[in-house]
């Protein structure tokens, strides 16, 4: 119905067309100028914990294992260096007891 009206208007459907171009690139303008805004007042106000080289503590460097244990590489960087550690998971059981595992509820 309003393909018929843009087409039967005695401006002809030109202006019509560049006047939807126009708003459409504003629009957009618009949204990536509050974005960029919102990441510079963002940056600006935030406090990083980390310094400027994006360091962080001392990791743990030893695989611990026993049974049950899940072991997970991992890198970090410290002064300058990039260091191998793992995240140990000693007793993944021992979240299963604040979760829950299933078929544990008595009913």
């Amino acid at each position: 119905m309003t393909l018929l009206l843009l087409l039967n208007s005695s401006r002809g459907i030109i202006p019509d067309v560049v006047y939807m171009a126009i708003t459409s690139l504003g629009y957009i303008m618009v949204l990536s100028g509050a974005v960029l805004l919102t990441r510079v007042l963002k940056s600006s106000f935030s406090k990083d914990v980390f310094n400027t080289l994006n360091e962080t503590f001392p990791q743990e460097e030893r695989l611990l294992e026993n049974q049950y244990s899940i072991n997970l590489p991992a890198e970090y960087n410290l002064r300058g260096k990039i260091r191998k550690s793992f995240i140990n998971y000693i007793n993944p059981f021992r979240a299963l007891l604040v979760t829950g595992s299933p078929g544990s509820r008595r009913g």
